[in-house]
């Protein structure tokens, strides 16, 4: 098991106690991240106000974790106190998104990956290592439409042909989207290229920029 699936493994446990604790119902509880008091990584965070899924509980849930807070004297940060969103972004997509072990490119032979002004034809079935957020490089937006597991060739191919379109990277939680007067599209998980496309892809491809 991963050390992301490890660590949920654990605070789903967590999950387990508390429930018999304080008799919660299922749908009252904190995602795995809250539960283990890591309210930063939330798996389902509000993205406006950065506040974490804890805050869309029931009220009840909402008044014990308020003492647990003061107990621990902690606070869960708002998007102004966050010095690095990114890492925050990437951290949340590592436990919502983990590359398993033999795990192939979710853009292998794709038509139109990654979305963008330029999607791109995916590989020929590559190992899966990177995280990819896109076309919206807020690291925030972790929707299963914006973060895909794929190779590296394919993460630093569509940073080389998109990341021209994009200006300076917003601060906190604004969307990351091509300029305006740029036409762009949503990630196609479903159109397939050809087995002659993908290989003609292929061979016409040179090495990518180093991703961003």
């Amino acid at each position: 098991m991963s050390k992301a699936g490890k660590r949920a493994a654990k605070a789903l446990k967590k999950i387990a106690e508390k429930v018999k604790e304080l008799d919660y119902t299922r749908d009252a509880l904190p995602c795995p991240a809250c539960n283990a008091h890591e309210h930063i990584m939330c798996m389902d965070p509000d993205m406006f106000d950065m506040s974490c899924c804890c805050f869309h509980l029931k009220h009840k849930f909402e008044d014990v974790e308020s003492t647990e807070k003061k107990e621990r004297g902690g606070q869960i940060k708002g998007a102004e106190d966050i010095t690095d969103v990114q890492s925050t972004g990437r951290k949340r997509a590592a436990l919502l998104f983990p590359i398993t072990e033999g795990m192939i490119c979710e853009w292998a032979s794709l038509k139109n990956a990654g979305g963008g002004v330029t999607p791109i034809i995916g590989c020929l079935g590559n190992k899966a290592t990177d995280r990819h957020h896109g076309p919206d490089k807020n690291t925030l937006n972790n929707t299963d439409k914006n973060v895909h597991r794929i190779c590296s060739f394919c993460h630093n191919y569509w940073h080389a042909r998109n990341d021209e379109y994009y200006g300076i990277r917003p601060a906190g939680t604004e969307p990351f989207i091509p300029l305006d007067g740029h036409s762009w599209c949503d990630h196609d998980p479903v159109t397939k290229a050809t087995t002659e496309e993908v290989i003609k892809a292929q061979l016409g491809r040179k090495k990518g920029k180093a991703k961003v």
